[in-house]
């Protein structure tokens, strides 16, 4: 078998073409050789030859499609919105696209043949160095980010992309690069915005620190203030108390009417005064973290009654009906009496000044061996409290009805000294209220731990004695007193 038989039988599908073709060429499909040698030598070309014509039409549909793809790929790489770079393994650049002219504002001509590390900023110079070493030693992908050189424009940030190549035999390093100028600049910019707020904040914790030291100062003087003024007060106030007593009990001789009414008026407006001040340096002592507890152990009855008598004067005058229950009235609580007796008084007070004359004041106590607590309820028929005005009646010299033209006197200290005694005996306070129909606070306060698990319930009404306590006190006789007083005034009062 020759060279055109092996060739012949390389593509079988060509040759069959081509001997069609050869054959359709006979006028009337008969042999135009003679037999022989020779003449299969003579078909062996023409069929070669036809190949060839095929072979060079296939070529030529090849080549221009290779062509067009070509064109395609330089116009996709060309017009890429992404800067690519190819560069030797000398890091020369051997390709560049437009948009990585565009990152320059030079013409690709002017970035052909030069080595890319010259458009590398100093500073990243390093970084982009191992970058390239690595993508021409390695078959992974990879990336760095640097700063290119300033090219009479502002200098661009960007992010490399680099992956290893063989064209035309050689190894080379195609590159794609993102401007990340933008982001590196809001970067920087929240980190300057960063350690800015960082050194504002320091600065405002420092002024915030200072202000509370000089707030700290400001409360313990205003409590050490009212400590000493309500004491300063309250001693020659109790002198003028003990002075107007005597005067209405004629002591220093016979008062007519007017005069009877005016050292009451004296009595009256000195009362209102001392309590004031009592209100005043009982809250400084408390702020002040001064304030001490002196427990006993006392019947919740007792307690009750003490406080109600305390206020039943001043109802009587308004024709109010008064009504304290406890529940079971056996239980006895360990705390501070004077201070629950004071915490009762105030709520008692609060509940007769805004109780219109003939309403109704209750005082409930009610022992509960599951909570462990004994409650203490005063209700009233009063003028009641606004929904929005709840959160305030606790807040110091606070009184919802303010003005000149206001109603009821008081200093609004009464409810946080409530508030504030109950806290420190353990307790609650809590309080509802319909706006004109009346309010109900509630002070929880706990019981003694040997309390017994299971208390007899047994309610008791109990009507409060109607007796002022001056005139009980001059009833019932009792053992002489030696008083020691450094005021002359309040001694010579006391011993008339």
């Amino acid at each position: 078998m020759n060279s055109h038989s092996v060739r012949a039988q390389d593509n079988p599908k060509r040759r069959t073409s081509a001997e069609e073709l050869l054959d359709a060429k006979s006028p009337d499909g008969a042999p135009h050789l003679r037999e022989g040698e020779y003449a299969r030598l003579v078909h062996e070309l023409q069929v070669h030859q036809l190949e060839l014509e095929l072979q060079n039409d296939e070529l030529a549909r090849t080549s221009a499609e290779l062509e067009t793809s070509r064109d395609e790929y330089t116009d996709l790489y060309d017009f890429a919105p992404v800067a690519y770079f190819t560069l030797d393994c000398h890091g020369t650049i051997q390709k560049v696209n437009l948009a990585g002219a565009s990152l320059f504002h030079l013409d690709r001509s002017h970035l052909l043949n030069r080595n890319f590390a010259d458009l590398v900023a100093l500073a990243s110079l390093a970084d982009f160095t191992a970058f390239l070493a690595d993508v021409l030693n390695t078959d992974s992908k990879q990336h760095c980010e640097a700063s290119l050189t300033d090219t009479g424009f502002p200098r661009r940030a960007v992010r490399i992309e680099g992956v290893r190549l063989c064209s035309s035999g050689h190894t080379v390093c195609r590159m794609a690069l993102v401007d990340i100028t933008d982001r590196i600049e809001k970067d920087e910019e929240i980190s300057r915005l960063y350690s800015t707020l960082e050194q504002q904040v320091t600065e405002r914790t420092a002024q915030l620190a200072a202000a509370n030291a000089a707030l700290v100062h400001a409360l313990l003087v205003k409590n050490e203030f009212l400590a000493t003024m309500s004491h300063e007060l309250r001693t020659p106030l109790t002198a003028i108390l003990a002075m107007s007593e005597g005067l209405q009990v004629q002591i220093y001789g016979e008062l007519n009417n007017q005069q009877s009414e005016c050292i009451k008026g004296i009595e009256r407006s000195g009362m209102h005064l001392l309590a004031l001040i009592n209100d005043l340096l009982d809250l400084s002592v408390t702020e002040a973290g001064q304030f001490e507890l002196h427990k006993t152990r006392f019947g919740i009855a007792e307690v009750c009654l003490g406080a109600m008598q305390m206020v039943t004067e001043i109802a009587k005058q308004k024709r109010l009906h008064l009504k304290v229950q406890t529940e079971p009235s056996n239980i006895e609580l360990v705390s501070d009496y004077r201070r629950v007796e004071q915490i009762l008084i105030n709520l008692l007070g609060n509940a007769v000044k805004f109780t219109p004359d003939g309403g109704r004041i209750e005082l409930i106590a009610i022992g509960d061996a599951v909570a462990h607590t004994v409650t203490f309820c005063v209700e009233d028929s009063g003028i009641g409290i606004a929904n929005e005005n709840l959160g305030r009646i606790f807040q110091p010299f606070v009184q919802l009805d303010s003005g000149l033209s206001r109603h009821f006197e008081g200093a609004g200290l009464g409810l946080v000294l409530v508030r504030r005694l109950t806290e420190l005996c353990g307790g609650q306070v809590s309080v509802e209220s319909v706006l004109g129909q009346g309010s109900r606070f509630c002070v929880a306060l706990p019981l003694p731990p040997d309390l017994p698990s299971t208390l007899e319930i047994a309610s008791t009404a109990i009507t409060p004695p109607v007796e002022s306590r001056r005139a009980v006190a001059s009833a019932t006789p009792g053992p002489q007193i030696l008083l020691a007083e450094d005021d002359a005034i309040i001694g010579q009062a006391i011993t008339d």
